[in-house]
């Protein structure tokens, strides 16, 4: 087992009765999923990065990309309460895909070129689905949620 420096643990419970939990870490130390996407896309500073889901894991590779030093980091979620967790985290934008249009704002915040990383952190074919067209030319996605089988990207 790895020793790990809680700087702060966020809990939350929403509406919905859904419980929220993200652990702010130090920039040293590293947690699973979220941090683990970042080092596995090799964002880099200056990176745009969208961040597709804001649960746990979402926010911790929200974390993941402050700490990289991506300059543009969007998290997209139909949850306020969670888009709020995200911006704590270090989103510097925010998305409701119920009602903001993704590819709009993210090529708006990206000058125009989309982003550079796009991290899926849930399973949902949409979110599968919307990743690519949120990426620039060569960029990277990386899926951290388990879509069911026959869910595919293109």
């Amino acid at each position: 087992m790895q020793d790990v420096a809680l700087h702060r643990v966020t809990l939350q419970v929403l509406d919905d009765g859904e419980v929220l939990l993200a652990v702010d870490v130090d920039r040293d130390e590293g947690v699973g999923a979220g941090i683990g996407a970042e080092r596995t896309a090799q964002v880099g500073p200056g990176s745009s990065v969208v961040v597709i889901g804001t649960g746990g894991v979402a926010l911790n590779a929200v974390q993941g990309a402050v700490f990289a030093g991506a300059t543009t980091i969007v998290a997209v979620d139909p949850s306020a309460a969670k888009l709020d967790a995200a911006r704590a985290f270090g989103a510097t934008h925010t998305v409701d895909p119920a009602r903001d249009d993704a590819v709009e704002i993210v090529t708006d915040v990206t000058g125009g070129r989309r982003a550079d990383y796009v991290i899926v952190t849930v399973g949902a074919p949409s979110a599968v689905e919307q990743g690519p067209v949120l990426l620039r030319r060569g960029g990277t996605m990386v899926i951290v949620g388990m879509p069911a089988a026959g869910v595919t990207a293109s």
